[in-house]
């Protein structure tokens, strides 16, 4: 982690405290980029509590109410996979991130080696835990659990930040899917496990995993069926 500075001396234990607390409870463990224990796709659903696709209309850093640093990020929805406050497509999500990957007007800047810093413009599909006490979230494994998505050659394609090998393991998405279903040239798409994979297929295998694992998918009204 990124020490801060600007703090005078005596202030320094009492804001390492608070640190730590805002760290807890944002459930996201502190490590650097080389130590994050890679998570495969199973894992990440497992662990997050809404999923959904979305443009980053907005991002805002400073400190919140509690004296945190903190990364807002507005996001317009484009497509609800689950969880009970996803708005439905078209609407809008502000969420709060640990951290910021700037120096704020204070001179102090906090950020946690490996969260992703997203930018403006940019589509996401995002797995995200439920919100702590202290209203943070973020996507499970750091950068894993979070997808860029983009068109390319009438397709609109997704890769991990983490990396799609280090998500969706050797086998790559064809090991989340219900192999019986897929064309030969799905299969084929998605054969090499470091490629980029069509958003609909990894789409496809997180809401199955989701629901095998007890969950239920978006529904309009936001209740549970």
């Amino acid at each position: 982690m990124k020490a801060v500075s600007g703090v005078p001396t005596a202030a320094r234990p009492l804001a390492a405290w608070v640190v730590t607390l805002a760290l807890a409870a944002a459930c996201a463990p502190v490590h650097s980029t080389t130590l994050v224990r890679s998570e495969e796709l199973p894992a990440l659903v497992e662990e997050s509590r809404r999923a959904l696709l979305a443009e980053v209309v907005a991002v805002r850093y400073g400190l919140d109410e509690h004296g945190l640093h903190s990364t807002w990020l507005t996001l317009e929805v484009e497509d609800a996979l689950y969880g009970q406050d996803v708005p439905a497509p078209g609407g809008k999500l502000t969420v709060k991130l640990y951290g910021a990957p700037v120096t704020l007007p204070d001179g102090t800047r906090m950020f946690i080696e490996g969260t992703p810093a997203y930018e403006e413009g940019e589509r996401y599909l995002l797995l995200l835990r439920g919100d702590s006490t202290l209203g943070f979230t973020n996507v499970p494994g750091l950068f894993q659990g979070a997808f860029r998505v983009w068109p390319e050659s009438g397709e609109t394609l997704a890769r991990s930040l983490g990396g799609n090998r280090r998500v969706l393991g050797e086998r790559g998405l064809e090991g989340w899917l219900d192999g019986g279903a897929l064309t030969e040239r799905q299969r084929a798409r998605i054969g090499d496990p470091d490629a980029p994979v069509p958003y609909s297929l990894l789409r496809d295998a997180v809401l199955r995993l989701w629901t095998d694992g007890g969950g239920a998918p978006w529904r309009s009204d936001g209740s549970l069926p």
